[in-house]
Formats: structure tokens, C-alpha cells, sequence
């Protein structure tokens, strides 16, 4: 019993030099609350911390990097719309192949935030804007290029002020079916002729809820579809003859067509899926998953 206080005293300073460390780390870089009990550092006077998000597991993006430098220098954009940014790294990346173009383009990152809750802890808070918003902050010559708009993507859309202005269009919300078409049809009349959009997670379809490979399957605006398994699937869809023609001769693991080519052994599932969301569709207003979505453009998306 007389070595309980003398052990109390010992925790306390235990917390106390934890505390410590983590404020003194925190000078040097960024600390992401990701649950009560965990956090990320970030230290972003390293060259490569762009990089940190891939190692620990916070976007499944990463790979997408080497297409987005790529499809920037080759377009040269002047506006890119990235709908549902969480911690950021995909709007960081198209910044910086902004810069490397070094044509005055902007990125205009959209995301409530609404969903900063963790799957595995509902306890567990994520600070995803606070974050952003640091690392903006934190390098405001780099990222100049980039605007931060919270909110929901049907209202940002509602009150866009700058018409059919949008060179690329990011989609990279909610994964369910009737989310990602909401969103699309709030923003695909911001894209200018010869635009391009970008859907990721359109690889994805053994997950329940994942409706993205469907929708990408029967959009019916572009002659020219295509996609990449890698990372989740990003699927790509213009009318850009040449450059869907130079993303085929430059990208040998693309695939042509928006049908998901999924592993024989997967084909069960595929179908079985597919069949269950056809019938949500079918269930939906008027026939299709168009009807009102409040939860769209939450940005909430598990991947970035």
C-alpha cells in the first residue's frame, strides 16, 4: 500500500513527459488526431512527408499521382474541382502538378466534413479539416492554388459562381450508387467542353454500398471511357479524342471501355451485386437513384 502514492506519482510524470514530447513534436510538424488514442505525425520540412499518407495507410490515392502530374502537364488546366478531399492528398497532389505547369491553375477542393467519425471507434474523432486547413496554411506559396470550400458539393454547386469553367472534374464522395450519380449531375454541368472527369473507388466491387463501377458503366455523356484498376480503380471519361488516344499509348495497364473487367473467380459476386443494386435503382423515385439525396456530397469517404 505504501507504493501506491510513489506509483501515482510515477504515472503522473510519465503522462506529464508524454505530453511533453508530443507538444515539442508538434512544433516541427503536425499532429492528425485520428482517434483518442492514436496519432499521426506528419513532418512537413520533410522533402518526401507528401508521401507519409500512402506508408500509413490514410489514402489509397497514391499510385493515381503519377496520371494527375501526367494528365495536368498534358491539358494544362486552369481550374480542377476535387469533390470529397477528407485529408487532402489528392487536392496537395494536383496543386503541385499545377505548380510544375506553372500556368496560374487553381484546385478547388470541395467536403462538409460532415463524417468525422472513424468506422472501427464512433468515439473516435478525425479533425480532416483542421488538418487541411494546417497544412494549407503551413505552406501558403506552395499551396496558394488550392481553395478549401466546406460544405455540402449540391449547395457549393447551387451557388457556383464561375459557369462551365471546370477543366477537370474529381469525384471522390460517397461510394453508393444513387450518391455518386447526385453527384455528378450537381456538378458535370460545371465542366467545360473537352473536360474531363474522374471517378475513383470505380474499381470496387466486392464491398457492399460501392456503386461506383455501376454508374461509371452507364454514363452516357462521353464517347471515351477508360480506367485504372490500381489503388481502388480510377475511371476516366472524355470526349477528347487525342487525349484519351495519348493516355492509351502512355499508360499500358489502362484499360479501355467503363465495363469493370473483374477476375473470373469474382464474377459471382460482381453479378450478384450489381443485381441488388439494379434493384435499389428500380426501387428508387421515378424509376432511378436520382431522386433527392440529402446525405450526398458529404465527402466522406474512407479513401481520398
Amino acid at each position: 500500500n505504501t507504493l501506491c502514492p510513489l506509483r501515482t506519482k510515477m504515472n503522473l510524470l510519465v503522462s506529464q513527459f508524454v505530453l511533453l514530447a508530443l507538444l515539442l513534436h508538434a512544433a516541427a510538424g503536425i499532429l492528425v488526431p485520428i482517434t483518442p488514442t492514436r496519432s499521426y505525425e506528419f513532418d512537413l520540412d520533410d522533402p518526401n512527408w507528401l508521401s507519409n499518407f500512402g506508408q500509413l495507410g490514410l489514402s489509397a490515392w497514391g499510385n493515381h499521382a503519377i496520371f494527375a502530374h501526367w494528365l495536368t502537364a498534358t491539358t494544362r488546366p486552369n481550374l480542377i474541382v476535387d469533390l470529397g478531399i477528407d485529408l487532402g492528398f489528392s487536392t496537395y497532389v494536383w496543386a503541385k502538378a499545377l505548380n510544375e505547369v506553372n500556368n496560374g491553375g487553381k484546385v478547388v477542393g470541395i467536403d462538409s466534413f460532415h463524417f468525422q467519425f472513424s468506422a472501427e471507434d464512433p468515439t473516435a474523432y478525425r479533425d480532416a479539416h483542421g488538418f487541411v486547413t494546417a497544412v494549407v496554411n503551413r505552406f501558403p506559396k506552395e499551396f496558394s492554388n488550392i481553395e478549401v470550400i466546406k460544405g455540402y458539393f449540391q449547395d457549393v454547386s447551387d451557388s457556383w459562381s464561375r459557369g462551365s469553367s471546370v477543366d477537370i472534374l474529381h469525384v471522390d464522395g460517397r461510394h453508393e450508387y444513387e450518391h455518386v450519380k447526385a453527384d455528378y449531375a450537381a456538378w458535370i454541368k460545371h465542366l467545360r467542353p473537352g473536360g474531363v472527369v474522374l471517378f475513383h473507388d470505380c474499381y470496387v466491387w466486392d464491398q457492399e454500398n460501392f456503386g461506383v463501377f455501376l454508374f461509371f458503366d452507364e454514363i452516357q455523356d462521353f464517347e471515351y471511357r477508360g480506367y485504372f484498376e490500381n489503388d481502388y480503380g480510377l475511371g476516366v471519361a472524355t470526349n477528347d479524342a487525342h487525349l484519351f488516344a495519348a493516355i492509351v499509348i502512355n499508360f499500358p495497364g489502362f484499360h479501355i471501355g467503363s465495363e469493370i473487367a473483374v477476375p473470373p473467380h469474382a464474377l459471382p459476386s460482381y453479378f450478384e451485386r450489381a443485381a441488388r443494386a439494379k434493384v435499389i435503382k428500380a426501387s428508387s423515385p421515378g424509376g432511378s437513384a436520382g431522386g433527392d439525396v440529402s446525405g450526398s456530397g458529404s465527402g466522406a469517404a474512407r479513401r481520398m
